[in-house]
């Protein structure tokens, strides 16, 4: 189990002038591996704030009841325990299996130099850059801190009833080892329903592991939604319209939606909706007689290679990709978290930028193809991932 991190002190951090980040992280051989842990990178942030260092604490002492126990539904796993803890346990976890499966890649200096910038690793500068990607722990902790604190302020004057929602269809599942992720495709599909019932929606897409009778990758959604203020039709027509569009399959129950009970149950399931993926779905029946399976979820078989092409596919992401939102208090809100990100990025002392999805496409090809995995196609990370925006 890895330590939380100490507080460390700015100058300990500070880049010196002979040396660049990366002859700090990486040797100054042509090929070296890359290793470190969500702690190491969290702890390294300029200015990080006492009161967050207290908060990994507190999280490192429940981080068995978080990262590997079992729940009934997403709901039930939303609802266990402080929303904050909950979410820095399993970004944890998910980051350190993913690296624990980059550790054993060869890698050259500047494909690691793209790579921190992409999915954080060991950035000991007093000015670390960091890509907004879907992948990158530290724009990632900052955005689900952000989360919570807007939604929070949001949900106590929030007077409209909330409806809990998980949405899977059969199509968004993609192989592991040519994955096909059609961003535009699925929040259309989910905006259709919504504007055809007068429905307004706050969701986030999951990129999440599938281990049937192969591995292989589930994109799906979690979140909220709302009747419109004016026109909106009733949650028993468009739960039949939701159903409709994305209809129980053999991927078992394509659309799970319960009233929210309270305001903390908003929080509490959106944070949720926003973690990175600890777990992998798997399939399975009760007995042989049953027509359709069941999902469930858990660590098992979840091996960190299996982490690390999800991470691959999240890297050449925006976290905006991830942000579904219909209406414009939910487009408002969705502003809000953005903007407060970037506020406690440069409060810290971190610069951010745009992620250079071409370079970082080709430095997986190159990584991939120089550390072939005999277990998959051999097709496998010659091509990259599409991603359809």
């Amino acid at each position: 189990m890895p330590k939380p991190p100490k507080k460390i002190p700015i100058k300990s951090v500070q880049a010196s002038p002979e040396k660049t980040t990366a002859d700090r992280v990486v040797t100054t051989h042509s090929e070296s591996t890359l290793s470190v842990s969500y702690w190491n990178v969290i702890g390294n942030i300029p200015n990080c704030p006492e009161t967050l260092l207290t908060q990994f604490d507190e999280a490192k002492a429940n981080i068995n009841k978080f990262a590997y126990k079992k729940f009934a539904n997403s709901r039930d796993a939303a609802s266990d325990g402080d929303a904050g803890q909950r979410f820095i346990i399993r970004e944890q976890h998910f980051y350190d299996l993913a690296t624990a499966g980059l550790s054993k890649f060869a890698t050259t200096r500047e494909e690691g130099a793209v790579l921190r910038k992409a999915i954080g690793l060991d950035q000991r500068s007093i000015s670390p850059i960091v890509w907004k990607t879907a992948a990158n722990p530290i724009y990632r902790l900052t955005f689900g801190k952000a989360l919570a604190s807007t939604l929070l302020d949001w949900a106590e004057h929030n007077k409209r009833d909330c409806y809990l929602i998980t949405i899977i269809n059969p199509i968004w599942h993609t192989s592991r080892a040519n994955p096909k992720v059609d961003i535009a495709g699925m929040k259309a599909a989910v905006d259709q329903v919504l504007a055809d019932n007068c429905w307004e929606g706050f969701l986030f897409m999951e990129i999440q592991g599938l281990r049937a009778q192969q591995k292989d990758l589930l994109p799906h959604f979690h979140g909220i939604i709302r009747p419109a203020k004016r026109n909106a039709k009733s949650i028993v027509e468009v739960r039949a319209a939701l159903t409709l569009a994305f209809p129980d399959v053999e991927l078992a129950e394509g659309v799970d939606l319960h009233l929210a009970l309270s305001r903390s149950d908003v929080v509490n399931f959106l944070m949720y909706a926003a973690k990175s993926p600890s777990t992998i779905k798997r399939l399975y029946k009760s007995n042989v007689a049953d027509s359709q399976y069941k999902t469930r979820e858990g660590a098992s078989n979840y091996s960190s290679r299996f982490a690390l092409d999800i991470l691959e596919v999240r890297s050449i992401l925006a976290m905006s990709d991830l942000v579904y939102a219909r209406g414009k208090t939910f487009a408002r809100l969705v502003e809000s978290v953005f903007s407060a990100t970037e506020s406690r990025l440069k409060a810290l002392g971190i610069t951010t930028a745009a992620p250079d999805f071409d370079a970082l496409g080709k430095t997986w090809v190159a990584i991939r193809r120089r550390n072939p995995d005999r277990k998959v196609p051999s097709t496998y990370g010659k091509k990259r991932p599409k991603i359809l925006r």
